[in-house]
């Protein structure tokens, strides 16, 4: 927190989180595992296994830093990524290319990269705005208050 100068203080934010890009490069690290992993595999039900067995621990990751997690981008990708993995591996048998698949990766992660980079600020500044409409209609909310009790007394 710092002081505005105005008495008031305000949570002071970063413009770009480094925990949000941590979280995202995790979970593209392991998709990128979890394709690695299935190149050897040949039986449907270790395709299967292995997937739920990713996909509960991406969803224990989220649900973990879920309330850390403060941009929409990064929430929408890391949800993304879940279901890629889930579908990934559900359907590994049928187009078992493990180098075009883990391009398809790199590539999610660079979208995700690029609309981190330019909806995060914007997300803040909106994010900023709200906070300041609430706070607004609020004083005024207790200056009516204030008001009448101090008109009816």
């Amino acid at each position: 927190m710092s002081d505005d100068g105005g008495g008031k203080a305000r949570r002071v934010r970063r413009v770009f989180q480094a925990r949000e890009l941590l979280i995202a490069v995790g979970f593209t690290l392991v998709n990128a595992s979890a394709h690695l992993l299935w190149n050897p595999i040949v039986e449907y039900w270790q395709f299967v296994v292995t997937a739920l067995m990713f996909v509960g621990f991406l969803a224990f990751w989220l649900a973990k830093e879920w309330r850390r997690i403060g941009s929409f981008v990064t929430r929408f990708y890391c949800v993304a990524v879940i279901f890629d993995v889930l579908a990934e591996g559900l359907l590994q048998p049928f187009h078992h290319c493990t180098f075009d698949n883990l391009m398809c990766t790199g590539k999610l992660f660079l979208v995700f990269f690029v609309f981190w980079l330019v909806a995060r600020p914007v997300e803040r500044w909106m994010t900023e705005r709200r906070e300041e409409g609430i706070a607004r209609r609020g004083r005024a909310r207790l200056a009516a208050r204030v008001t009448s009790r101090a008109m009816g007394q």
